[in-house]
């Protein structure tokens, strides 16, 4: 039960910063004049992100969804982490595919199109690490899965880079990705050191 008192927390916590974020925007772009054209997507988004969360918050303290909802997050967690590096990619372009049609669904067809390339980038790095897998047959594996998922990140980080309708959208994701990736070669290195 204490586990469940400290994602609630977590959750409560996080969702509190977001609304206090999505307040301060939402007064910046009603009392200005001149509004930057990103201000929208990021007032969207925030938008979106507290309503999620809100929804999180919600499900853990009526008392009855508190414990679907822990055990529902709980086996996701464990079912993601038994997931290879490929299969990660493909689930994460599943859901960028998804989030696309939601978008396409609100008549936002341009950025419909960004998310959905973006997950088609996903999707192809997750099925070329799965087919590497299946040559390498779990040969030196952790190094290899250490690099292929390095390798990958910094490969979808120059596509995006390179891709004027995401970069549209998403203007710093390819560094956050490329920084996501550094980060993770650091960890596992240091990892495989000890």
């Amino acid at each position: 039960m204490e586990k469940i008192e400290e994602i609630r927390n977590i959750a409560l916590n996080v969702f509190i910063i977001i609304l206090a974020m999505y307040i301060v925007v939402l007064i910046y772009t009603y009392l200005q004049t001149y509004i930057p054209y990103n201000m929208y997507y990021l007032e969207y988004h925030l938008k979106l992100v507290v309503e999620i969360f809100g929804i999180i918050v919600v499900l853990l303290y009526i008392p009855k969804l508190k414990d679907i909802t822990y055990s529902f997050i709980k086996e996701f967690y464990n079912m993601f982490k038994k997931l290879s590096t490929g299969q990660i990619f493909v689930v994460l372009a599943i859901l960028l595919l998804i989030y696309s049609a939601i978008s396409l669904a609100f008549n936002r067809e341009d950025y419909a199109n960004a998310v959905a390339i973006l997950s088609y980038y996903f999707l192809t790095f997750g099925v070329l690490n799965e087919f590497f897998d299946y040559i390498l047959e779990k040969r030196l594996y952790y190094l290899t899965n250490t690099l292929k998922t390095f390798i990958s990140l910094i490969l979808i980080a120059i596509m995006i880079h390179y891709t004027p309708n995401i970069k549209e959208y998403f203007s710093h994701l390819d560094i956050l990705i490329a920084f996501i990736a550094v980060l993770y070669l650091a960890v596992k290195l240091k990892k495989l050191i000890k």
